[in-house]
Parts: C-alpha cells; structure tokens; sequence
C-alpha cells in the first residue's frame, strides 16, 4: 500500500516539470487516477471514485464506519435536535435503486427523521411490496399510495402533507444519503438556528459504485 501511494506522488509531481508532452501528462494523469482507485479498494475506503483529486477529498472528509460513534456522540450532545422529515415521491424506479435509497435513510447516525414515500400509481408491482416492506420494518416510515398518476409535483405535496419534521429533506427514488447526511445537517442548524434553507454537497454513483462529477 505505501508502494502504491508513492507512485501516486511520484505521478502527481512529475506532471509539474513536463511543460511540452500534454499526452504524457494525459496518460500520467490516467495512471494516477487507476492507481488511486486500485489504493481504495486495497484500504477498504467507504467511497472509491477514480477521479484522483476527488479520492484524496474523499480520503480526507469522508467519515469511516469506525468514525461513526464519534459522530453520533458528538450529534447526542447538540442542544438542538429536530425531527427531520425527508420526502420521496415514488415512481416505477429500478428495484436496487429503490432499496438502496430507503436503506440509506435507515443507515443514517442521525435518529429523529421520518421518511414519507408517495408511490405515484407505479406500473411496477415490487414498488408496492417494497414499500410495504419498509413500513412495517421501522415506524418512522410512512407511505401513502396514489390511485392514478398525479406526476412528481403531486407526489411530493402528497409527501409533504404527512411530513411532521421541523424541516423537509428533498430525495429522489434513486439518490443515496450518506450516512452522516442528517448529522451535518443538524450541527449546522445549532451553529446556524436561523437558517431557512440548507444547501448539501452532491454527486454521481454508477453502476459499479465509482463516485464521480462531484458538484459542491
């Protein structure tokens, strides 16, 4: 592993004092970026992107699962600690997606959230059982189901109708939250009560997990 990580640096610097050959620098930069990959998967990091830079913010911001009792400690602490209610409409997603959204909002450190899903009248018949599934697994997750397809603006009032949060948390049927999403949410909030609106950090997972295009 420390192999791998000075040949990261070696890469890294060597672009510097090569002025001229822009496709040396081209294919430095796609090694490093291979190499960097290659580095999470033998760490175990929690997030693998193969954009290099974004590995290194990732390496360094990104809590590990054995950071995750330390958060919670500190989130236990905090004076202020709203139920947060975050709002799903729900229409004919990939089953994998639709679970790994709902099992991001069961993975967050975070306790006091509700998730309200609205399934808009999918054509899909595993939409429902999911759905139904999840209900009866954790209370804090409602569902209401439309009889005929009222579109996403529809769902999401729907979804807002039955939110009881202080605050509302905007996902779609096919995002993930991070673990400490609601975490840093909440420490804003006691540093920042009069905040109205919060802005969060974002970016792409494809099918084989790779975290790209980061956009904060």
């Amino acid at each position: 592993m420390a192999f791998v990580a000075d040949i990261l640096e070696y890469a890294r610097k060597s672009k510097r004092y090569i002025p001229y050959k822009p496709q040396l620098k081209k294919a430095i930069r796609k090694i490093s970026s291979k190499l960097s990959y290659y580095l999470a998967l033998i760490t175990n990091e929690p997030n693998i992107s193969n954009d290099i830079q974004y590995q290194r913010w990732l390496r360094k911001n990104y809590p590990r699962p054995q950071d995750f009792d330390t958060i919670k400690t500190q989130i236990c602490a905090l004076a202020y600690q709203p139920l947060i209610s975050i709002i799903v409409p729900v229409y004919n997603p990939e089953q994998k997606f639709l679970e790994q959204a709902i099992a991001s909002v069961l993975e967050q450190i975070y306790p006091h959230w509700e998730l309200c899903l609205v399934d808009d009248c999918s054509s899909k018949p595993y939409v429902k059982t999911i759905l139904a599934a999840y209900c009866q697994q954790d209370r804090r997750i409602k569902v209401v189901y439309h009889q005929q397809n009222q579109h996403i603006c529809q769902a999401s009032n729907s979804a807002l109708e039955i939110a009881t949060g202080e605050y509302i948390v905007l996902l779609d049927h096919d995002d993930r939250l991070a673990p400490h999403a609601l975490s840093e949410i909440v420490k804003l909030l006691n540093q920042h009560p009069e905040a109205d609106f919060i802005y969060s950090d974002e970016d792409k997972i494809d099918g084989q997990n790779i975290h790209q295009t980061p956009f904060f």
